[in-house]
């Protein structure tokens, strides 16, 4: 049951995919190079998350402080590698939107009095 669940999740993504990729005009290079920076910070966030829940199992904590833990060290450990590396996690589609939301970011209190 579940494989068939996870074929027809994997079916679907590629079929989007696809269909995105005629209508963008893009190629299957462009989309994988778009996906690299998500799967590095992945591939860096799942291994250290997963060698510290094997570290946590040893304590034989409940599941839920342990999914908590692991919620908050990959959302931290995800933060801070953008942070440190940018430019290798995020890439250049994800450093173009932080550019952008600098320069709308210092309008938004301007826009909150604007309002009231």
């Amino acid at each position: 049951m579940a494989f068939g669940v996870g074929a027809a999740f994997g079916i679907n993504f590629f079929l989007m995919a696809q269909l995105s990729l005629r209508v963008t005009g893009m190629t299957w290079g462009d989309f994988l190079a778009a996906h690299l920076p998500g799967l590095a910070l992945a591939g860096v966030v799942g291994t250290g998350v997963w060698a510290v829940v094997d570290w946590l199992r040893e304590f034989h904590l409940s599941p839920l402080p342990l999914l908590i833990d692991t919620a908050l060290l990959a959302s931290a450990g995800g933060l801070l590698l953008c942070w440190i590396l940018p430019s290798l996690f995020l890439g250049r589609d994800g450093l173009s939107l932080l550019r952008l939301l600098a320069a709308v970011a210092p309008a938004w209190p301007r826009m909150k009095k604007a309002t009231d």
